[in-house]
């Protein structure tokens, strides 16, 4: 019998991966089709960026993943509910921390990295860099789902929904329009992946509220974000492209995203515990 569960639980897991995978390839594919190979450089570069990002917010949700396993396995579902809320939003900032400097300097550093900067490319990144974004919206809920066991309708949703990209990409493409079109739909998917995430979730267990995920969490880190980086955007343009201009400006994102994420994407609570430690570890050694 465990071993049914074990293999079945794997099962549901490959499909998801399968589809991921697909849709990534035949992206890919359909790019190539119409554009040719340098396309595809493009994107390989793009894809090379954003995982550099990732890998950062990715360590640092490992941390709780655990933690949110341990508390549902032991009946703690508020507890568990408390640390999914707060990984979503924490996993976002992260992310929006690291996007925005790389954002409003995009190009100085390509020109860096690369000299010769594939078309397109700029482009690229920006969109997978803001799918990545709003994807890990949802990634404390789906470490939350995998506890429960019940993955089956889960995993063959969010390959359902990301596949949907392929058939939109083509079309459009077909009509004409330009390459970073086929990347849009992304965007799209993954929002959508993000509310059917956590749809299932309450499905399962009522006592998460998709009103307060809603309200508390997508609202308040996209409306932090969106400030952030329209704010970001203004003072970059009073900056000419150099390395100490590089740094300068990636120090001011920083600290402005960090003031906006206080002021904005956290509530009342959140800033008295952050008050808190800042006094208990910073000021108390000084």
């Amino acid at each position: 019998k465990k071993f049914k569960e074990m293999s079945s639980y794997a099962s549901w897991t490959m499909v998801g991966t399968l589809g991921f995978t697909v849709k990534e390839q035949i992206s890919n594919i359909i790019l190539n089709h119409f554009f040719g190979t340098l396309i595809n450089a493009a994107r390989g570069v793009a894809g090379q960026v954003c995982s550099a990002i990732n890998l950062f917010a990715t360590n640092f949700f490992m941390a709780m993943s655990p933690q949110i396993t341990k508390q549902y396995a032991g009946g703690n579902i508020e507890e568990s509910k408390k640390l999914v809320y707060v990984g979503a939003k924490f996993t976002f900032f992260l992310l929006q921390i690291l996007i925005i400097p790389v954002i409003i300097n995009l190009e100085y550093i390509l020109q860096l990295w690369l000299v010769d900067v594939p078309k397109y490319t700029t482009e690229f990144i920006i969109i997978i860099l803001l799918s990545t974004l709003i994807g890990s919206l949802s990634n404390s809920v789906t470490t939350a789902l995998q506890a429960t066991g019940k993955i089956k309708t889960f995993q063959i949703g969010v390959a359902l929904i990301l596949l949907t990209e392929l058939p939109i990409a083509y079309i459009l493409l077909k009509i004409g329009y330009p390459p970073t079109y086929a990347l849009l739909p992304a965007l799209l998917t993954n929002f959508i992946c993000v509310l059917f995430r956590f749809y299932l979730l309450q499905k399962m267990l009522p006592q998460y509220s998709l009103k307060f995920y809603i309200s508390n969490i997508i609202f308040r880190c996209i409306f932090a974000f969106i400030l952030s980086i329209a704010i970001c955007i203004y003072i970059s343009h009073f900056f000419v492209p150099s390395f100490i201009n590089l740094i300068l400006t990636s120090a001011i994102s920083i600290l402005m995203s960090v003031f906006i994420i206080y002021l904005i994407g956290l509530e009342k609570k959140e800033r008295t515990i952050i008050k808190e430690l800042f006094h208990q570890k910073i000021l108390h050694k000084c």
